[in-house]
């Protein structure tokens, strides 16, 4: 599995929405309160405290508004942001579609809420990996804020972002770039410099210039973005640690290895505090402490773990986090955990072979033309050997070790951004978890 860095497009959307305001001494006010106290618990990332209130909140307006009122949908939108922020993508679904259904027929079609149902949905289907579907929402989207907000509204910001943020998972960089810079410029001013908002386009621009290669472009949005959300939302808030991670990844592709060691430990703690020790947040932050010892060569390390990552990530909730769809075979992380084990992973067949390591050829490989593995090629790329799944060399001047490692073919399916990403700079796929 990659090191991967994180992007903030689905967790930042504000998502949750308490609802109008309601009298006092009803049933609305309690659910308004409880609304409230969950908006709260969430934005300090505490998601489990968070669930209860917003389940009460939706039983109480379905009984007293009824099933189609938008305080309901209202409802139906905080719970399902709570369930996607867990990482439960099944619960999370349906919650948005009846929600969005309610708004479009309660408030029409152009309604700046009904944007936000279209925009919560598609950040959905983004971080499910279902790009084919959240396009046209985000785009929808885009078109409704500007129309009825203006173009230089906050949330029109969140549009471009996202439509930006979905641009670049796609490969297609020359959308995405024009729309972050735009986003960055709008919160920048409306929201001002000090904004976690603002935090949250510096580390998507720097992404996109770390994808593009300009490192020296990237490295101090990201230092700036962390000072920023230290700041707003404190040292120990989940944001934190996104970016502490996204800067520690930026160090570790510059082989600053000093220098990402204690910011990747960091956002670990932090996540292991206040996220819990299984969730899939803390699998990633595993992951990426152990990818940073296995390149220093501290595998003794790195193994342990890779195998709690793994471990977390077997659960049926786990591995559909930040994976391409609900019901993906797709293990990410797997491959170099069962190599260093010497064991096959079960979700692939087939041999892998080594231009280095013994070891490495008693593990397994997915089948050619196999979309279980669209990460394969990272692992064996440090160490010139070659993956047997895929043919033909990278051609790139960046790494010589990148000469010797295999591509994915032009029409594979199991790579759909790979060829933009990884032919010319040579780094991990964004499809393959982390973002």
């Amino acid at each position: 599995m990659r090191s991967a860095r994180l992007f903030l497009a689905a967790l930042c959307l504000g998502i949750l929405w308490a609802g109008a305001a309601a009298g006092v001494g009803t049933p609305q006010e309690e659910a308004q309160r409880l609304n409230q106290q969950a908006v709260e618990l969430y934005q300090a990332g505490q998601y489990q405290k968070a669930l209860p209130l917003a389940q009460r909140a939706l039983e109480i307006n379905e009984k007293t508004v009824g099933p189609e009122h938008p305080l309901t949908a209202a409802s139906l939108n905080n719970l399902a942001g709570l369930y996607q922020a867990m990482g439960a993508f099944d619960k999370a679904l349906p919650l948005y579609q009846r929600a969005l259904q309610i708004k479009e027929k309660a408030l029409g079609p152009e309604h700046p809420d009904t944007a936000n149902s279209l925009n919560n949905l598609a950040a959905l289907y983004w971080a499910m990996g279902a790009y084919d579907k959240a396009l046209p929402l985000y785009q929808r989207a885009l078109e409704i804020r500007e129309k009825a907000l203006g173009p230089e509204h906050p949330d029109t910001s969140v549009s471009l972002n996202n439509l930006a943020t979905l641009y670049q998972a796609m490969g297609a960089y020359d959308k995405a770039l024009p729309l972050f810079k735009r986003a960055l410029a709008i919160r920048e001013k409306a929201l001002g410099p000090e904004h976690p908002a603002t935090a949250n386009s510096l580390n998507n621009l720097a992404g996109l210039y770390d994808d593009q290669g300009a490192y020296d472009q990237a490295l101090p949005l990201y230092q700036r973005a962390l000072q920023i959300v230290e700041k707003a939302l404190g040292p120990e808030h989940p944001r934190t640690a996104t970016s502490l991670n996204n800067l520690a990844f930026q160090y570790k592709a510059l082989g600053a290895y000093d220098k990402a060691l204690p910011l990747y430990q960091r956002a670990l703690k932090i996540r292991e505090k206040v996220l819990g020790p299984e969730h899939p947040d803390t699998a990633v932050s595993l992951n990426n402490l152990a990818a940073l010892y296995e390149a220093k060569g501290a595998y003794d390390q790195a193994l342990p773990l890779y195998q709690q990552a793994l471990k977390i990530r077997e659960r049926p909730w786990g591995r559909n986090t930040r994976t391409p769809a609900p019901a993906s075979p797709i293990w990410p992380g797997s491959m170099r955990l069962w190599a260093l084990m010497k064991r096959p992973c079960p979700s692939t067949s087939g041999r892998w072979e080594s231009l280095k390591s013994p070891w490495a050829r008693s593990t397994p490989r997915p089948p050619r033309g196999s979309t279980t593995w669209p990460g394969c090629i990272k692992p064996w790329a440090p160490m010139k050997r070659r993956c047997l799944c895929t043919s033909g060399p990278f051609r790139s001047g960046r790494r010589r070790w990148a000469r010797n490692t295999p591509r994915p073919p032009s029409a594979s399916a199991a790579w759909p951004c790979c060829m933009r990403i990884w032919g010319p700079l040579t780094r991990p796929c964004p499809c393959n978890s982390g973002r």
